[in-house]
């Protein structure tokens, strides 16, 4: 009969002197994403202050060549009647068409891979802290669908 053990040997340590100069920290012991490993993240804010996200534009991301589905919203896009005007500004219409199809499209397909990764790690947080030998499974499928939505992120900031 397989015992199931758990250990844990995720630590943050700090002295005194440490804490005293460094006031506004936070450590957490985050989810294992990817491997048995818990990382740990340690916060500092120098200032109380929040931080405003510039909203951003649209860029093709390289992710989309991977998805037939994006070349056939790319042909409908371009295939739409414009208004009219030389060619350069019927391109320009055609552009600014492909673009805010494909970002709609991507939306509906993928969704915001921030939240779905921050979703997916509540829930193996959720299994991990209560683990058991039954979680197994769910716990390496979770992962697995972690890792998978982390290689479309990653190859998002390559690109």
């Amino acid at each position: 009969m397989a015992a199931f053990i758990k250990e844990r040997l995720d630590w943050a340590v700090a002295n005194s002197g440490w804490i005293n100069f460094f006031k506004k920290v936070e450590v957490k012991i985050l989810a294992a994403r990817t491997s048995d490993h818990k990382p740990i993240f340690l916060t500092y804010l120098e200032k109380e202050e929040e931080y405003i996200h510039a909203k951003r534009g649209t860029k093709f991301e390289a992710k989309w060549l991977l998805d037939e589905g994006a070349m056939e919203v790319i042909k409908a896009a371009w295939c739409d009647d414009t208004i009219g005007g030389t060619g350069i500004q019927v391109v320009q219409q055609k552009l600014e068409a492909c673009k805010g199809e494909l970002k709609r499209w991507n939306w509906r397909k993928h969704g915001n891979f921030e939240r779905a990764i921050k979703e997916k790690t509540k829930q193996l947080e959720i299994l991990q802290r209560n683990e058991n030998a039954k979680d197994g499974p769910s716990i390496k499928q979770l992962q697995s669908e972690i890792d998978f939505l982390l290689e479309q992120e990653d190859m998002k900031w390559k690109q």
